[in-house]
């Protein structure tokens, strides 16, 4: 019963105004809905540009100096190691293996010594792994594995 009454006092309301003054309400009612509108729109970061697509090495075998072209110094060309003369692409993560990666040290180089011995020297780089311990080469074992399980072989190492 309350509530009838009431629709029926807010029928009575607007039935007894005049089209005239409806203006003002409905131009508030713009002016508000534009407002919340304009604002929501503003505070919203603008949308980030899509990535460029990451270049693709070719599937090939790669001398020495090919690959160290491959260092990801320029953004047009592949990140790419080697590891036993196997050539991993590595492009997908150039936050490790970039140029201001932590193992940047290994882009476009072979790094199996580096890798057994767990260090990010320079002087470390290469395959020479005559010397290494048995702890070493299982190290090394241990990353091949992981690079066969995230990056794809594209090649070999040409001698």
């Amino acid at each position: 019963a309350e509530c009838s009454s009431w629709l029926q006092g807010m029928g009575s309301l607007f039935t007894s105004m005049e089209m005239s003054e409806y203006v003002p309400i409905a131009l508030a009612a713009a002016v508000v809905v534009g407002g919340v509108m304009w604002f929501s729109n503003r505070s919203q970061a603008p949308k980030p540009l899509p990535k460029p697509p990451l270049p693709k090495p070719e599937k090939r075998d790669y001398t020495l100096d090919e690959l160290r072209q491959c260092n990801g110094k320029d953004e047009n060309t592949p990140i790419l190691l080697a590891v036993k003369g196997n050539i991993y692409d590595v492009t997908r993560n150039p936050h490790f293996y970039g140029p201001e990666g932590g193992y940047g040290v290994f882009g476009g180089q072979e790094c199996a010594r580096a890798l057994a011995k767990m260090s990010t020297s320079p002087a470390d780089l290469g395959d020479d792994l005559s010397d290494l311990t048995q702890e070493e080469l299982s190290t090394l074992n241990d990353w091949i594995a992981n690079f066969d399980g995230k990056y794809e072989v594209i090649g070999k190492i040409k001698k």
